[in-house]
């Protein structure tokens, strides 16, 4: 007979086997369900041990080869935390260790959120997706390419083919796949904009870099036109007002807009690698120029929350969701809206027989019979890299969400492959074979 004991965490107590509470160190929790993902027998004890080892031994391979401050992880099955791991430094000068609270910037895993708040405009009948957004703006220059007027819509912007520019440097590189965001110049802008409006001045006036709805050219710039499109059909509710909402409505309680002055308690120091590969404090930024795009703070916590959110929103009958249907997610942003380059800047995932193109603010993965394997979207801030992962699965035991969601995080900029490194760790913990 197998010897159990329990762990009291967050007011619930947790019914470890002696086996697998042998293995788990600091980080490290497995929650109990109504519908245990394990039956604890002796054979899915050894399984269990053998993925927290795999798991393990990966964060601790991937920190050190790209010489990472701290690594945090977090996976969850069918909305229960079964690994969460923090490894390294929250603030190296201080000796601050990280954890799964620790809050850092989650650059544009931003898009996927302010795609959701789109969606649900969109269903209650406020924001046609195809309508030209200067139908929405009126104060704004009409759009032209190659002096021919064109039209920019919603949808164009939240799936990156509406022509608006990326950053630039000093010497108008943009939108170069082969350029990292860290090395363009506006990646680094430290003036405060107090509007969406104000914001809207920094790329407004350039051309477009092709015409609407002909290529994919990965824009943060795009989304901070959609906030203002987002705005307005908000009764002129400022984006930051209608973040702050959304995040009370679904329970982030631990997401925060990315404004330098508040106490945010868990907050990160942030790092990168200078040209000698020392280890050193970012420069000061400002984010208040793409709030839609990147300029949101998180955790791992509320990370895999609200992937869950989306899990059970893309798997539960549209009257049993309270928030958003599921022919909204099925139908619009976990379709294929475009298809991006190999290079494009979001760190895109491609196996042999799999096909990757881009929702409304997400990443798709399918197989070559175009059903949908998994979605994620990656995240590259200013002393901080994410990822955020979904894999959505069938069983006939559990309730939804049904899948696997992994959520990343890391306290240094250009940190290689965390779409990868992400992916792998799903690997170990789904039971979906097709990743």
């Amino acid at each position: 007979m197998k010897n159990y004991f329990k762990l009291f965490k967050n007011n619930k107590f947790i019914l470890v086997s002696s086996s697998i509470a042998s293995f788990l160190g600091v980080g490290y929790y497995v929650y109990k369900n109504e519908d245990p993902l394990y039956s604890y027998s002796l054979t899915n004890d050894i399984i269990f041990e053998d993925r927290l080892k795999k798991a393990n031994r990966l964060i601790h391979q991937y920190k050190e080869l790209y010489g990472v401050p701290a690594v945090i992880v977090q996976v969850t099955k069918n909305d229960q935390v079964i690994y969460s791991k923090a490894i390294g430094y929250s603030d190296v000068e201080n000796n601050l260790k990280a954890s799964q609270d620790t809050i850092m910037r989650i650059a544009s895993i931003s898009k996927p959120i302010a795609c959701l708040i789109a969606c649900k405009l969109y269903e209650n009948g406020k924001l046609d997706l195809d309508k030209s957004i200067n139908d929405y703006l009126k104060d704004i220059p009409k759009f032209t390419f190659n002096d021919k007027e064109v039209i920019i819509t919603p949808r164009q912007l939240m799936a990156h083919t509406g022509g608006i520019r990326h950053y630039k440097d000093n010497n108008n590189n943009n939108n170069n796949s082969e350029t990292s965001d860290a090395n363009l110049q506006e990646f680094y802008l430290n003036k405060n904009f107090s509007t969406t409006k104000d914001a809207l001045e920094l790329f407004l006036k350039d051309d477009l870099k092709y015409e609407p709805g002909t290529q994919h050219l990965y824009t943060t710039f795009g989304y901070t036109l959609l906030s203002a499109v987002l705005e307005k059909v908000s009764s002129d509710t400022p984006f930051p007002k209608l973040l702050e909402d959304f995040f009370k409505k679904v329970g982030l309680n631990e997401t925060f807009l990315d404004k330098n002055e508040p106490i945010i308690p868990n907050r990160s120091k942030y790092y990168m690698r200078d040209s000698k590969g020392k280890l050193v404090n970012v420069p000061y930024v400002d984010n208040s120029y793409k709030w839609a795009g990147g300029g949101l703070l998180s955790n791992v916590n509320d990370l895999t929350k609200f992937g869950n959110l989306m899990l059970k929103f893309y798997q539960t009958e549209d009257s049993l969701n309270k928030f958003i249907k599921q022919s909204t997610i099925m139908s619009q942003m976990w379709t294929t809206q475009s298809k991006p380059n190999k290079n494009v800047n979001d760190n895109l995932l491609s196996e042999p027989n799999e096909i990757t193109t881009y929702g409304l603010g997400w990443c798709l993965v399918m197989d070559e019979k175009k059903n949908l394997k998994y979605v994620y979207h990656t995240g590259g801030a200013v002393g901080a890299s994410s990822c955020l992962m979904i894999v959505p699965e069938t069983s006939d035991t559990f309730k939804s969400p049904k899948g696997t969601v992994v959520a990343v995080l890391c306290n240094s900029q250009n940190v290689s492959e965390i779409a990868k490194f992400t992916w792998r760790i799903a690997r170990i913990f789904s039971d979906n074979n097709q990743i």
